[in-house]
């Protein structure tokens, strides 16, 4: 029998936070010591949670590790405990410095478990099979007993087989039965169960993200080609469907222009999708540089990434903002005022003042989300002869500005010749490519609609799961919108147990069409479920702007947006929650939005799988047609 351990022991190195030493010797201990039918966790997400370690046995219980690696200083500094807090106070100046409580963290960790993340657990005995170990590897555990005794709750005191603390003579000198008393239980327990440690387990894996950042990045020759080198003019674009790989070209062709010591601008549309490019460009730095760090860290200089009104508003800050909001009658005005400024900047531009910063190279991804002007104002940024590279899909004409990008218009932006063009799908599931092609013939006829070519190289060498596919139909007039939100809870919460063999929960993104149904939403699966979900919706344009610029890809949280903001993402689990074509009376649109809203599920050879909830009427015979899982309530 082989012990569970993840992530695996070589990919340490590439945990978000290295192992100190204290938590490696912890680590070492937990390996040698604990009998090998207990999993052990490192650093699971938790959603946000993040405690050191969690162990786990399907028969006996949990264990919750939190280990503080500390050198306290007793002969200079009294620890007192004080509203929660632990504070540090030096004898002779009784100045105070507070410190981090680790009972009151420990605690938090134990309620979460046992009320949010593995509600299985019989209560109340389930709170007894979950061990809590406070371990304090460089003080012997004499000198910390009591000052942690005095941070905890008479409970915790009185159950002191379940709320331990270890020092270093404990590691030192193997004693198991101090550290995790539970371990040496003999008996089965009937408060856990094998039921309740399957969803459960979907919080601890380590998400996919994470596994990327020290997986090879694999492109393929068209990719490399269009990442590489530079055309005549310096002008190159690239187009292709959703999933070929658009966004990954950019952030290579990113990477090699700062390595060359060229400044380059990387732009986008969406606030959300800089974090994605930032994350990729790192890693084609990581790849592409091995193991010269410093030529990594020099080539991050030369890069700048910034969405194209976030650029005017910090990079050039010439132009006085103007708060209109998107959402109301001054949509059309607000889009007028930005192509008059662009006007002035080129102008500005052309002129070469001093107070704007010129670039060697601009990079451009999602570029049918702009104007034809916008284009031409980054273009105008860029000094002499150097590079313009534009990537876009037409199809995903969300914003309605796909249609201005002719070929007669883009040759007066600089272009000349055709496209270059990647045609093979490397992230959308083989079964989703005739349903996106079905929709796109009924619903996006007058579209230029291009799509992955399902002939193209498998992405996968090994054998894979097909992807789970449901669709939920919401009848008219049949629900309230109350008991619209909870069929959405209830089929999150489904989709989740249906994958809970192999899933990690951090990998799941909820997708609404606007903020407002996304607020009800993300505050119903918190009280509902019990879920924190890292979200963007707010009503305030300003809010959601910081959030959005808090949403990343390596958050360790569930995860939810409207579709325009997860416009270029991709997730291995996906909820999708479609109201209306005629939402905000953009009926052609809103088409185009579900097309990339159900097309950011990506394929994995353990499985992904893909919820739709739909109240739109118009598709429920496509929804009943290519979803076997078919319901309607």
């Amino acid at each position: 029998m082989k012990r569970i351990i993840e992530p695996s022991k070589d990919r340490l190195g590439h945990l978000p936070t290295p192992l100190n030493d204290g938590e490696k010797k912890v680590l070492n201990f937990l390996e040698k010591y604990l009998p090998i039918e207990w999993e052990i966790y490192i650093q699971p997400p938790l959603n946000g949670h993040n405690p050191d370690f969690i162990v786990l046995n399907p028969k006996v219980g949990i264990g919750i590790i939190e280990v503080k690696d500390w050198n306290l200083n007793f002969n200079k500094f009294e620890y007192r405990e004080r509203d929660g807090k632990l504070w540090a106070v030096n004898k002779r100046t009784r100045k105070e410095d507070r410190r981090d409580n680790p009972v009151v963290k420990i605690r938090s960790y134990k309620e979460a478990v046992m009320n949010l993340y593995c509600p299985d657990l019989l209560a109340p005995k389930g709170y007894g099979i979950i061990g809590c170990s406070l371990v304090f590897p460089s003080i012997e555990r004499n000198e910390i007993i009591e000052l942690i005794k005095s941070l905890q709750d008479d409970e915790e005191r009185k159950y002191s087989k379940i709320y331990t603390v270890a020092g270093s003579d404990t590691l030192t000198n193997g004693y198991l039965h101090i550290l995790f008393p539970l371990a040496n239980r003999n008996r089965e327990s009937k408060a856990i169960s094998e039921n309740a440690c399957r969803v459960f387990r979907g919080w601890l894996r380590e998400p996919d993200s994470a596994r990327e950042q020290y997986q090879p990045i694999k492109l393929d020759a068209d990719q490399l080609r269009a990442s590489e080198g530079r055309t005549r003019t310096g002008y190159r674009r690239v187009q292709g469907p959703a999933g070929s790989g658009k966004s990954e070209v950019v952030a290579r062709k990113a990477a090699l222009l700062a390595m060359q010591e060229k400044y380059v601008l990387v732009s986008c549309y969406n606030i959300t999708m800089v974090n994605w490019l930032r994350d990729a460009i790192a890693r084609h730095l990581r790849q592409e540089c091995g193991q010269n760090v410093g030529l990594r860290i020099k080539a991050w200089h030369f890069i700048k990434i910034k969405h194209f009104h976030g650029w005017i508003y910090d990079s050039i800050g010439a132009f006085e903002k103007n708060n209109f909001n998107e959402q109301n009658e001054d949509y059309e005005r607000k889009e007028n005022w930005w192509n008059s400024r662009c006007e002035e900047i080129i102008e500005a531009y052309n002129n070469r003042e001093s107070r704007l910063q010129e670039y060697d190279a601009i990079v451009v991804d999602e570029g049918q989300d702009l104007y034809l002007s916008w284009w031409n104002t980054l273009a105008s940024s860029v000094k002499g002869e150097g590079e313009r590279f534009l990537a876009y899909d037409k199809t995903q004409n969300i914003y309605g500005r796909a249609r201005v990008w002719t070929e007669k218009a883009m040759e007066g932006a600089g272009f000349s010749g055709r496209p270059m063009s990647l045609k093979h799908g490397y992230r959308l599931a083989r079964e989703l490519i005739p349903i996106a092609q079905d929709y796109a013939d009924n619903f996006m006829q007058g579209e230029e609609v291009v799509l992955p070519d399902p002939a193209g190289p498998d992405l996968f060498d090994q054998k894979r799961v097909p992807p789970r596919l449901r669709w939920l139909q919401i009848v008219s007039g049949k629900n309230s919108d109350d008991d619209l939100v909870l069929n959405i809870v209830d089929e999150l919460e489904k989709q989740m147990t249906a994958v809970s063999d192999f899933a990690s929960f951090s990998d799941f993104t909820i997708l609404v069409q606007d903020h407002s149904m996304g607020e009800v939403l993300v505050e119903k699966i918190r009280k509902k479920l019990g879920i924190n979900v890292l979200n963007i919706f707010d009503e305030d344009e300003n809010n959601s702007r910081r959030k959005k610029m808090r949403f990343y890809k390596g958050a360790p949280n569930m995860k939810a947006s409207t579709g325009h903001s997860y416009k270029g993402w991709e997730t291995n689990h996906l909820l999708v929650f479609f109201q209306s074509f005629s939402l905000n009376d953009q009926n052609e649109e809103q088409k185009c939005l579900f097309y990339v809203m159900f097309t950011r599920l990506k394929d994995q050879p353990i499985g992904s799988s893909l919820t739709i909830v739909c109240a739109e009427d118009s598709l429920r015979s496509f929804g009943r047609k290519w979803f076997s899982d078919f319901v309607e309530i």
